[in-house]
């Protein structure tokens, strides 16, 4: 009895894995880049498209949506920082809460990082979460490719403010 149970609940994942499918891509042309600005509290978040596809991205959660998330962490020695800034409670997202990034192009976001964090002078590492990626073939509503893409982490300074 369990084999037959097994048997079908195998063959039923497997048909659910096929119906809808999004493939998890890993090798793509995208590339995220967080630089500090001079010696101060402010980055630029930039990812960019090198490859054939068209991707589209929900801002919310990601440097696009401002401060109205916890979408990156910063620590010191360690420790995290505590983030200040606004949380924002939503619905389910519209279609001008994606943004696109066709093949070639870039999206930029510039932020201080004092906006939602207490810095004072010395080292830090700055990360951010991982954003999803959406492929969507033709007029197709449904994503075929989905990508997480992960930036490589700043390591920041602030000098005190006799070295600037």
């Amino acid at each position: 009895m369990n084999a037959i149970v097994s048997a079908s609940l195998a063959m039923l994942l497997a048909s659910i894995d096929q119906v809808g499918a999004v493939e998890m891509v890993t090798n793509q042309a995208i590339e995220c880049r967080l630089t500090q600005v001079r010696d101060t509290t402010e980055v630029q978040f930039r990812v960019s498209n090198g490859g054939q596809d068209t991707w589209r991205l929900l801002s919310w959660h990601t440097p696009f949506d401002a401060w109205f998330s916890e979408f990156m962490h910063i620590s010191r020695e360690g420790r995290a920082l505590r983030y200040l800034g606004a949380l924002a409670k939503r619905g389910a997202p519209a279609a001008e809460d994606y943004l696109l990034l066709p093949p070639g192009a870039s999206l930029v976001a510039d932020l201080d990082l004092s906006q939602a964090y207490r810095l004072e002078p010395g080292s830090y590492k700055v990360e951010l979460a991982p954003i999803v990626l959406s492929s969507y073939a033709g007029d197709s509503h449904a994503a075929t490719q989905q990508l997480s893409l992960a930036c490589e982490p700043l390591l920041l300074t602030l000098p005190e403010a006799g070295d600037r």
